[in-house]
C-alpha cells in the first residue's frame, strides 16, 4: 500500500511540475503574440490555463495528502520535523508555492479576469498581468526547489 501511495504521489508531483512549466512556456508564447497582434491570444490564453489549472490543483492535492500520508512512514516514531531538516524545508517550499500558486489563481488572476470582463484597456490590466507572471515565476521557482530537495530525501 505504501508503494501504490508513493507513485501516487510521484504521479501528482509529475503532473503538477510539468503541467506548470507546460503553461507557463504556452503563456509566455501566447503573451508574446498577443502584442504582435490583437487580443486574440487572450481568450485562449485564458481557456487553456483554465482547463489546465482544474488538472493542475487536483494533482497537487493529491500530491499534498499522499505527501502527509508518506510522513507516517519516513518519519520514525516519536521524531519531529526540526531532526529533518531537509525534509522540513520542503514542507515549507510546498506552503510558499501553495500560497504564491492560489494567490496567482485565485486572486490575482480572478481580479484580472473580472477586469477584462468589464471592458479595462490591456494599459489597466497590465499592472495584474505583471503581477500574475511574477507569482507564476516564484511558484515555479519553488516548484523547482521542492523537486530538488525530494531528490536529497531519497538519497543516501
Amino acid at each position: 500500500m505504501d508503494s501504490l501511495i508513493l507513485g501516487v504521489h510521484l504521479v501528482g508531483a509529475s503532473v503538477w511540475v510539468g503541467g506548470s512549466v507546460t503553461l507557463g512556456v504556452t503563456s509566455a508564447a501566447l503573451a508574446r503574440y498577443r502584442r504582435q497582434g490583437p487580443e486574440a491570444a487572450v481568450p485562449v490564453l485564458l481557456a487553456v490555463a483554465r482547463e489546465v489549472s482544474r488538472v493542475l490543483w487536483v494533482a497537487l492535492a493529491l500530491t499534498i495528502l499522499t505527501g502527509l500520508y508518506n510522513l507516517t512512514w519516513y518519519l520514525p516514531p516519536g521524531a519531529t520535523l526540526s531532526a529533518y531538516p531537509i525534509l522540513e524545508a520542503k514542507i515549507l517550499l510546498v506552503g510558499l508555492m501553495v500560497v504564491l500558486s492560489a494567490l496567482h489563481t485565485f486572486v490575482v488572476g480572478v481580479r484580472l479576469r473580472r477586469r477584462r470582463e468589464a471592458g479595462a484597456s490591456p494599459e489597466a490590466t497590465a499592472p495584474l498581468q505583471r503581477a500574475m507572471a511574477l507569482l507564476a515565476v516564484l511558484s515555479l521557482i519553488c516548484t523547482f526547489g521542492v523537486v530538488f530537495l525530494a531528490a536529497f530525501l531519497g538519497g543516501p
